[in-house]
């Protein structure tokens, strides 16, 4: 999956910097608007509302196959 990391939430979908996460689950510190925990390449648990569940044509993807395969080597999860 990948999430939204622009500070421009104005442009949000159009202008969209993506970053590989992991969905962890639903979230259970904010209960007035639907969000994930997600885990960051920095290994790090983070909550947001705009996760991006990857397409099947990414998933077919030889070099979006290589970032998540290398996001999961990588990734150690440092605190929540």
């Amino acid at each position: 999956m990948s999430l939204n990391t622009s500070k421009n939430t104005k442009e949000f979908p159009i202008d969209q910097t993506r970053e590989v996460g992991r969905w962890l689950g639903v979230s259970k510190i904010y209960a007035d608007v639907v969000t994930y925990k997600i885990l960051t390449v920095k290994g790090r648990i983070i909550h947001r509302a705009d996760a991006i569940p990857w397409t099947e044509e990414e998933r077919k993807d030889p070099k979006k196959m290589k970032l998540l395969d290398e996001f999961d080597e990588t990734t150690l999860v440092t605190s929540e």
